[in-house]
């Protein structure tokens, strides 16, 4: 009788092939599953990338067959200088001595650039060179104190002073040169003649520019 392990040897390697086999079959199993995963993925990028070429090519003909129009609007808006003037921007020294009459002011109007030789001049007995060194000492400013009508832009050294009368003084920064205006009213109350004063001074200023050269 042959001894009993070598009968149980056929079904020890019988258990060893069994267990080989269940391996190799989860190993396969696992490869085909990544290759239905690699094929599903290839298959969703073809799609995307043929679907993405179809589509160029129709725009493509598209734009060929009807080419867009290009509108550019190169308007631009600049901004718009505001210059106010009075209805009447040239006055007469006939005229401004008119607006004068009946009243004991002292006026007189001269450039800085010509101190000497005032524009204009009616009963000014002053010292023109302390008015220019009193006013130049003030704060320059847009907004007239009387409310000119004068084109924006302008600057003001601009000075009223009462008691007894009223004094007015106006250092304007013209671009190229300096104005000075100046007006003496033995009149205390100036709310009365303020009016009257702001249209002198308009005329005098349009008076003088229309004299600068």
């Amino acid at each position: 009788m042959l001894p009993k392990p070598e009968k149980n040897k056929p079904i020890n390697n019988l258990l060893t092939d069994s267990s080989i086999t269940i391996e190799n079959k989860a190993e396969i199993s696992q490869k085909r599953l990544e290759s239905k995963r690699r094929l599903i993925l290839i298959s969703l990028i073809l799609t995307a990338g043929i679907s993405l070429i179809f589509w160029t090519v129709r725009f493509t003909q598209k734009i060929i067959n009807s080419p867009p129009s290009f509108s550019f609007n190169l308007k631009f808006n600049l901004p718009k200088l505001n210059f106010k003037t009075t209805s009447k921007t040239n006055f007469s020294d006939s005229e401004i001595k008119k607006m004068l009459e009946s009243k004991n002011w002292s006026v007189v109007a001269v450039f800085i650039s010509n101190i000497s030789t005032p524009i204009f001049q009616s009963n000014y007995s002053s010292d023109i060179n302390s008015t220019v060194l009193d006013i130049s000492k003030i704060k320059t400013s847009t907004q007239s104190l009387i409310n000119l009508d004068l084109p924006q832009g302008l600057y003001f050294q601009e000075k009223i002073s009462t008691s007894p009368g009223f004094v007015y003084q106006n250092l304007i920064s013209l671009p190229n040169n300096q104005l000075v205006i100046s007006v003496i009213s033995p009149t205390d109350n100036i709310e009365s003649v303020k009016s009257e004063l702001t249209s002198l001074v308009n005329s005098l200023y349009w008076y003088s520019v229309s004299h600068l050269k």
